[in-house]
């Protein structure tokens, strides 16, 4: 059996967090050891912490807040109470999670436009506050030595547009230029081949897979995959999200990446020792 380090779940989300003990017994049943819980907001940051206090043989803890805070959470204010509401997310979440000191990552953090209406006229905020949220995100992690975890994602017609998701999130990186030497992973890729080349220009970056790459009609991002060198892929669950084949369609279960990397193993050549060691490398200092 292979080992497998699941680097992206959320353990911390419904339906998987009321009966989080027997999804963990599952997922080690086929070969998962470890396995980052990631938060997206202060609520399930707070929540990754905790499962990864319950079980810390297994469960690592990500902390931060996902772009998507802004649709949710700020946009839907009155416009004279945005940038108040703002302030508060950004000052619960740091008073919550005590500047990280207790996680093994930042994130998921990053920008999200897939679902935007660029011909709103919230579409201007949108963009602004996303980048403040990440901006002031980039700042503290600049301070610690944990690793990043990106999220960014953007419509197909908007994979090169310098204005589009990717790009702005490679300009905010370069620009913290401490963040730009630190572990980073830019998980459940997506974009195109000369994004994913500027990616893996830092000196410490990874790309994650998760289920769809096994998709009928993942071609392209199988073809992305073969890019990547070994030693910086990664494999992920994103649960309970991305189901991969042949579970497509359900609720993901963590125990599904197993589905994953026999996928990537026999139809792509992927070593999934290496991949093992790759996350290793990334969030602990033990050696197998």
């Amino acid at each position: 059996m292979n080992k497998i380090f699941d680097t992206h779940s959320h353990y911390n989300l419904a339906p998987l967090t009321d009966n989080w003990r027997e999804h963990l017994a599952q997922a080690r049943s086929v070969g998962v050891e470890r396995s980052v819980v990631v938060g997206t907001d202060t609520i399930t940051s707070v929540r990754a912490l905790e499962l990864s206090f319950y079980e810390p043989d297994f469960f690592l803890s990500s902390v931060g807040l996902h772009p998507d805070v802004i649709s949710q959470q700020v946009l839907t204010q009155p416009e004279s109470e945005r940038r108040r509401v703002l302030a508060q997310i950004m000052t619960f979440f740091l008073h919550q999670v005590d500047e990280g000191k207790l996680a093994d990552a930042w994130g998921e953090l990053g920008l999200d436009f897939y679902h935007a209406d660029r011909e709103s006229a919230d579409w201007p905020q949108l963009v602004d506050y996303q980048l403040e949220l990440l901006r002031g995100q980039l700042i503290i992690a600049a301070g610690s030595d944990l690793p990043l975890i990106f999220h960014v994602r953007d419509t197909s017609d908007h994979l090169d547009d310098p204005e589009g998701a990717y790009w702005q999130l490679i300009r905010e990186i370069d620009a913290h230029h401490r963040v730009a030497d630190k572990k980073l992973i830019f998980h459940c890729f997506s974009g195109s081949e000369r994004f994913l080349a500027r990616a893996l220009e830092y000196p410490h970056s990874y790309v994650s897979f998760a289920g769809n790459v096994t998709f009928k009609s993942a071609e392209q991002l199988r073809s992305l995959l073969a890019k990547v060198p070994a030693e910086r892929l990664l494999l992920e669950t994103d649960c309970p999200y991305l189901s991969p084949e042949p579970q497509r369609g359900q609720v993901c279960e963590p125990a599904f990446i197993v589905h994953t990397a026999e996928y990537v193993q026999t139809q792509l050549g992927v070593d999934l020792a290496q991949v093992y060691q790759n996350s290793l490398a990334i969030f602990t200092k033990s050696e197998v």
